[in-house]
Parts: C-alpha cells; structure tokens; sequence
C-alpha cells in the first residue's frame, strides 16, 4: 500500500455504516509505509500530438498498410537527431477514417496519435522541429497530410496539418 496513509476524519470520528459502531481516534495520523517517489516540477505542461495515417496516401504504393514499427522507429529517428538524450514520445495505436475527395468515399483506416515532449530545445523550436518531424513522416510514408496539435501550459494553442501539394 505505497504512499497510502491512515489519516482522522476531520470531524475527529468515523462510523461503520455496517455496525453502527463509531471509532474515535485518539492518535497521530501514520504512514504504513515511505512513498519511494517524489514529484518533479517541469514547468508549464508542453506537448503536441501527430495523428498519422497508416496506409500510404500517394505515390506508387498507395493504399498499402504502413508498419506501426516503421513510424516508431523513425519518429525515434529523427527526434534523436533534433534533441539526442531529451527525447521523448509516446504511441497510441487507433482506428480512424476520413473522406477520400477523389474517391468521393469514406476511408477506414489504422493510424497512431504520437504524443511528444519537449527536449531542452525551448518552445519555439520545438514547434519547428515537431512540423519538420510531421513533413519527414508525409515525405517517407507517402502520407496526404498528418495532423498536428500543440499544447503549452495546459491548452491547446495550436492545430494544422503538414499537407502534401503535388
């Protein structure tokens, strides 16, 4: 039971709603055992979100599934370059579908939300290294656009979408 504590009802009883009975407590509040964490501050929350398509958009292999694995490991990639050790992300993996205009047609598809936080690159920078990550993801997978969110201190500040133009 880590972090749990034993602490007195602020009216100084409690009451079993079973039996009826009431337990004063005539002592001090205690830890049953030590939380081993401690809490970091890091500032003002900072994130953004990609959601990215996994079925290629264009080019000649259009309309073939994309390996989660592949994003991963280059969405890896390339924020290692930008920030090296401050790297960090997250990947959800969703079911999604959207409208093809040329197909005039609703298209299912898998796709994966890519959370990401900041390295000690600053805010600014990290927008621009998160849409040049985005337009290395459209280039390297054929996709028609992928969406990107950005949130700074708790709220979403941003969106768009890094989209392909023939």
């Amino acid at each position: 039971m880590r972090g749990h504590f034993f602490i007195p009802n602020p009216c100084g009883e409690f009451r079993n709603p079973k039996t009826g009975k009431i337990w004063i407590p005539d002592e001090e509040p205690k830890t049953f055992r030590k939380n081993p964490f401690e809490y970091s501050d890091w500032g003002p929350p900072s994130s953004a979100r990609l959601f990215v398509g996994l079925r290629v958009g264009r080019g000649e292999f259009e309309g073939e599934e994309i390996d989660p694995e592949e994003v991963r490991d280059a969405t890896m990639e390339v924020r290692l370059e930008q920030v090296g050790e401050e790297y960090g992300a997250s990947f959800i993996s969703q079911k999604g579908h959207w409208y093809d205009k040329k197909k005039k047609e609703v298209v299912p598809e898998d796709s994966l939300q890519i959370f990401l936080y900041p390295g000690d690159e600053g805010w600014e920078k990290f927008k621009k290294n998160v849409k040049a990550l985005a337009e290395e993801l459209a280039d390297r997978f054929g996709q028609e656009s992928i969406i990107m969110e950005f949130q700074h201190e708790g709220r979403v500040v941003e969106q768009g979408a890094v989209e392909w133009k023939d």
